[in-house]
């Protein structure tokens, strides 16, 4: 490896990299082994507090002292998970993952978790941050006895809102923190909103750039809508005596006050589950999440599907959608939920379906059509790079993926999407990577 990064080829710039989280991986599983040996210590009354020996002797901050010191704790909950951390194997940042999920177990809960642990610290070495984020949540959710609804309790209690002035800017802020079934409800009511504000304001063919500043006018107009609706509700619900009608919209002989008319709004929000847990229940396979892909109880699916409407997504048993929609330059909202039952993130980078944009495999702008055999949901920045810096990226029949640098050398080749549930039984094949969305 040369040590003069500053001249450093591709090839000479991949090495460094790969060597330099290879050694922090080792750092940080000596320290891992180190803490464990001063924890041990200390409770033998032979050594200072461990947090207190890290910020004085290691110098470090005591928010990095207490996150060591955690990261100790589920070393010893979890051996074999702790064995990946101190032989740096594990990527570090997976352990703080499982460490931050461990504080919001119960001691039955962490003890069904402790069964998994070969497994968990298996993919702690091999699966990306994102992914294992995923692994945890559903391994969590699985082990529940309620499927989810103690924690989902918890997060209703937990949300908050708040608004406020910048005192430098002048600028007004909202700040809300809700349960994932408001939250989704929320997200994707601004992302609806942005996109038709996109399209509104745009041109046939170039829809607006959707930014922060466009969810922003999207989050107002939401507000205002709503505020016009309900003072509209007001008016039309004050006293008219002098006009007694009927109930139809006019004022009530029995009251004096107007009537309104009742209007229906249907939940506008999109979740995953798969065919089985919808119709029978939770069951050891069960998907019910968000379009973000955080884990919601069924219970809350089966109320929420009460006054929705339901689209089903139907992917066949090559995983391929049977229906590919309309020919247009902007995706169908039908798209988007057909491809959202195919990825919960970028298959480039792992990032949250929502927060990618949709790419056209064959450039709308060369012909390539809109169809779903013809989209993938990519971030933002590998948008960018394939549209802007010469990246390809190439689609095969079976959906897996090649990605290939500026000078066409292949960069990374991506698997087909999984079955949403892999079958269980000869009834469970027949709906494989059946899927619905309610929306």
């Amino acid at each position: 490896m040369t040590h003069d990064l500053a001249t450093a080829t591709p090839d000479d710039l991949m090495e460094a990299v790969t060597v330099i989280g290879t050694m922090k991986r080792l750092i940080d599983g000596i320290l891992a082994a180190a803490t464990k040996r001063a924890d041990h210590l200390h409770e033998q009354n032979g050594g200072d507090p461990t947090e207190d020996l890290l910020r004085n002797k290691g110098r470090t901050s005591g928010r990095q002292a207490r996150k060591q010191a955690a990261r100790t704790k589920t070393a010893k909950a979890l051996p074999k998970v702790g064995q990946t951390l101190e032989n740096g194997t594990a990527n570090t940042e997976n352990i703080d993952t499982l460490t931050s999920a461990l504080g919001g177990l119960t001691p039955n809960e962490l003890d069904e978790l402790k069964k998994h642990d070969q497994e968990l610290a298996d993919k702690a070495r091999t699966e990306p941050p994102e992914n294992y984020r995923k692994t945890i949540r559903k391994k969590i959710t699985d082990i529940r006895k309620d499927a989810g609804q103690t924690i989902f309790d918890q997060q209703k209690a937990n949300s908050r809102a708040s608004t406020g002035k910048q005192s430098d800017t002048g600028m007004y802020y909202l700040t809300a923190l809700y349960d994932p079934e408001r939250g989704t409800s929320i997200q994707q009511a601004i992302n609806s909103k942005t996109r038709a504000i996109a399209r509104r304001d745009g041109t046939k063919d170039k829809p607006l750039e959707i930014t922060d500043n466009l969810r922003a006018q999207a989050l107002y107009e939401l507000i205002m809508d709503g505020t016009k609706f309900h003072d509209i509700n007001l008016a039309a619900n004050k006293p008219r005596t002098n006009h007694p009608s009927t109930r139809n919209g006019h004022t009530s002989p029995h009251t004096g006050h107007r009537t309104s008319h009742t209007v229906s709004r249907v939940p506008s929000i999109t979740l995953i589950n798969d065919i089985r847990t919808y119709q029978h229940g939770p069951h050891h396979n069960t998907v019910s999440e968000t379009w973000s892909g955080v884990p919601l109880p069924p219970q809350s699916l089966a109320r929420l599907a009460c006054d929705a409407n339901i689209h089903e997504v139907v992917i066949g048993l090559n995983g391929l959608p049977i229906n590919v929609g309309r020919d247009y330059r902007s995706v169908t909202d039908a798209q988007r939920r057909a491809l959202r039952a195919l990825y919960d993130s970028c298959p480039l980078s792992g990032i949250d379906f929502t927060d990618c944009e949709i790419h056209h495999i064959h450039y709308w702008e060369n012909g390539g059509p809109t169809n779903l055999n013809n989209l993938i949901p990519i971030s933002r920045r590998w948008h960018h790079l394939v549209h802007d810096d010469g990246w390809t990226l190439t689609m095969n029949p079976d959906r897996s993926l090649i990605l290939r640098r500026p000078d066409k050398t292949i960069y990374k080749q991506i698997p087909p999407p999984k079955p949403l549930v892999e079958p269980e039984t000869k009834a469970d094949r027949s709906n494989l990577g059946r899927r619905k969305a309610s929306a």
